[in-house]
């Protein structure tokens, strides 16, 4: 840093800048972070829209309703045009390739009436290798009719087991007594049979829940409860803002054995709080990029709070070797977290091609801590979401971010289109060692794109993985629901351009309230000034989505929900045993990787939360939401863990570029003080000529008046340091500050130089002798 931007720092920014520890060796329990640095990255792709990248476009009067979802809901128990979303084929468990079970291929899906909280999984079957998407039919829900809206079945994977029944694992979701969705993964068997050319579900066996967090690799439910109502941002008030995730689980078999990958929260191994703000690691760019990102968070209250809740991860276990009731036999460090940028990786998955493991992830920007960058991916688009992708040598090695920052696919149209998709689920292609099917749902559910349009299974498309670690999207498409790429599955009937990926009653207005809650209503909003750009109407916060460079500049604005949030605090209980091993997931040639045994958490006393009445509008792990970021400069008192004083970091002082990144949104290009405008906030009223020079005068008493000489300026430089940091003795050693080091050497350069001035100019005379 200059010495005029150290002089532009805050007490509180030299106060946080104390805490950061800047040490370089690897966080125990990280496994591969997704750092802010990659966040940046992916929202800086989405913006640019490469084809490579983009999702392709579907014709929207193409798009028709799944008719196997014209049945009885299991939970109404009325017969009706009913949404699907989260879907997943039965899949061989070593090679990832749909099953041929007795002729027939098995998906099994996600699905409710609209805007009846009906949150339950059903069988669907069609001839193996059916392109047709009509020829798909129900098999009813595999719990049974009646179901309970408090029970609540999530995605997850299926498999064949040796005697041919169906080996299905999902998310339990239990919402009853107020419960703020308690995701455990869970096991049950299948078995099926073929009557009259109908597949049909005979019985269901051993259901039973196989993981609910063990709280040192991965965060319990009531763990997440324990800190739920915390606050730090330090306002007074509980947060309420963190994302409880353990769901998806992901069935594949390497070397023999079985294992679960799942989307997760880290638990005390490597746990969330105010202390991964402070962790240079997380934010993985160059020094320039760390201290603005970090500055900009520190100096905002919505930010702060978001990045000290964030702790998502994709989670590893292994099971034992009992197909049809399997239980938990080792857990590992997870492959991948997200410790300040996100909570939510959904939908995750390992496919297995040649001799790489790729995984995948679903998620949205809106979820992360980048809140401009949401604000942005929304006016450019109209809709955040994304696919997340990494490569690595083994199942449990060291996962590299495709494309650089992870990034694979990027959405491409407005989120309340006919053509939205979302849940994207990679499926191997048979006999290619590069190529991959990516299937997902089109249609926001709860009558988004009109009433009758319900959420639909979408076309699929392929993308390709080649050996640089990058991909692109391929230029072939197939029909709706289409789980298997052979030569009869290209098709040219959703092939789209932008006008023609939209009905004609469809704009570029998002109503993001609705999107988010499916016509429930939102929690609470922040008020934002107009004068930002983003501006409050109607109770909802819109902004401008736009449509390339032909649409017209006055379209109308686009409202934006915020959400509640969804990240973590630090917990002061159920601290791991130390004599828990570490696991980074990395090869080693000098020591195993010795797993922990896993346990389930007592499940605590069901406690309702009023403050929590709109529970339903959240109930769901696909909804999309979003933050509108308030900034206001917390207090960073009272932050905890350990930390290196600024003494370790020699980088502070070197200069920092005018700008952090070509493209993109980036953080503010200088340090955010209290007067500052951020890229949310609400500019300042113009001052008069007086109060500018008054405001002038002032500062200059402060630092250092225009004309003053160098050695003048940094006097003042170390005495303004000076007043907020005590002078370190010896003892203090490697790690004393390294702002105070440099006020005691510019303090005594500047008082050597004037006091030589003096002496020349006879200002100053030594007594005689």
């Amino acid at each position: 840093m200059t010495s005029d931007q150290i002089v532009a720092l805050t007490e509180e920014e030299i106060k946080a800048l104390n805490k950061v520890d800047f040490s370089d060796d690897a966080i125990k329990g990280t496994g591969t972070s997704l750092t802010y640095r990659n966040l940046k990255d992916i929202v800086a792709s989405f913006l640019k829209q490469d084809s490579k990248l983009a999702v392709p476009y579907f014709k929207a009067d193409t798009i028709i309703n799944m008719p196997a979802f014209n049945t009885v809901d299991a939970q109404t128990m009325k017969k009706e045009e009913i949404d699907v979303w989260d879907s997943w084929p039965v899949q061989d468990a070593e090679s990832g390739v749909v099953s041929n079970w007795n002729g027939y291929q098995l998906v099994i899906s996600m699905a409710g009436a609209p805007n009846k909280n009906s949150n339950h999984i059903y069988l669907l079957y069609s001839k193996y290798g059916d392109n047709d998407f009509t020829h798909w039919k129900n098999a009813g829900p595999i719990f049974g009719y009646n179901a309970l809206e408090d029970d609540q079945q999530w995605s997850g994977s299926a498999t064949v087991n040796s005697d041919g029944s169906i080996q299905l694992y999902y998310t339990k979701n239990d919402t009853s007594g107020g419960k703020l969705n308690w995701q455990q993964l869970a096991s049950a068997t299948l078995n099926l049979a073929v009557e009259n050319d109908e597949v049909v579900i005979k019985s269901v066996e051993n259901d039973h829940i196989l993981f609910g967090g063990d709280n040192y690799h991965y965060q319990s439910y009531p763990k997440f409860m324990s800190t739920f109502n915390d606050d730090h941002n330090h306002d007074g008030n509980p947060d309420r803002t963190d994302n409880y995730c353990l769901r998806d689980p992901h069935i594949i078999e390497d070397n023999g054995s079985r294992y679960l990958i799942f989307e997760s929260n880290t638990g005390d191994e490597n746990y969330q709080g105010e202390k991964q703000i402070y962790n240079w690691s997380n934010y993985g760019g160059d020094d320039a990029f760390n201290l603005k990102s970090f500055l900009n968070i520190v100096n905002n209250k919505h930010l702060y709070n978001l990045a000290s809740w964030a702790n998502g991860s994709i989670g590893i276990l292994k099971l034992d070797d009992n197909e049809k009731n399997p239980s938990v036999a080792e857990l590992y460090t997870p492959l991948v977290t997200s410790h300040m940028v996100t909570d939510e990786v959904e939908r995750p998955s390992v496919v297995k091609m040649g001799n790489k493991y790729y995984l995948f992830t679903a998620s949205r920007i809106n979820k992360s801590t980048d809140a401009e960058g949401t604000v942005a991916a929304r006016e450019a688009v109209g809709d955040d979401v994304v696919m997340l992708g990494f490569v690595s040598d083994s199942l449990r090695g060291e996962y590299r971010p495709l494309n650089g920052s992870g990034v694979v696919l990027t959405a491409s149209v407005p989120a309340d289109w006919r053509t939205s998709t979302y849940s994207y689920y990679a499926v191997p292609v048979e006999g290619s060692s590069d190529t991959l099917l990516v299937t997902s749902y089109m249609t926001n559910r709860g009558g988004i794109a009109g009433a009758e349009n319900k959420s639909t299974w979408a076309p699929s498309f392929l993308i390709k993985m080649n050996a640089d670690d990058t991909t692109e999207v391929l230029p072939k498409m197939t029909n709706q629901g289409d789980w298997i790429w052979d030569k009869s599955s290209e098709s040219l009937v959703h092939v789209a351009d932008q006008n023609s990926a939209k009905l004609p009653n469809e704009d570029f207005n998002v109503d993001y309230y609705a999107v988010s809650g499916y016509g429930l209503k939102p929690h609470t909003y922040p008020t934002v000034d107009g004068s930002t750009g983003v501006s409050e109407a109607h109770g909802v916060l819109t902004v401008t989505v736009k449509d390339g460079e032909d649409k017209k500049a006055d379209k109308p604005e686009t409202p934006v929900s915020p959400t509640e949030g969804n990240h973590s605090v630090d917990d002061k209980t159920n601290k791991p045993d130390t004599s828990k091993p570490a696991d980074n997931n990395k090869p080693s040639a000098d020591k195993e990787d010795k797993p922990t045994n896993p346990t389930n958490s007592d499940s605590p006393v069901p406690t309702p939360f009023p403050y929590f009445p709109d529970r339903a509008a959240n109930d769901n792990h696909s909804s999309n939401d979003h933050h509108v970021a308030v900034p206001e400069k917390p207090s960073t008192e009272g932050s905890v863990g350990d930390r290196r004083p600024v003494a370790q970091a020699t980088e502070i002082a070197s200069p920092v570029p005018e700008a952090i990144v070509a493209t993109g949104p980036t953080v503010l290009t200088t340090p955010v003080k209290e007067e500052s405008v951020t890229e949310t906030e609400a500019p300042k009223p113009a001052k008069s000529e007086e109060e500018v020079q008054s405001h002038g005068v002032a500062k200059a008493d402060e630092v250092t008046k225009s004309d003053e000489s160098s050695k003048d300026n940094n006097t003042k430089v170390a005495a303004k340091l000076a007043i907020t940091h005590k002078t370190p003795s010896v003892s203090e050693g490697p790690n004393a500050n390294i702002l105070t080091i440099l006020a005691t050497i510019f303090a005594a350069i500047a008082s050597l130089s004037l006091f030589g001035y003096g002496l020349v100019t006879g200002k100053i005379q030594l007594p005689k002798k």
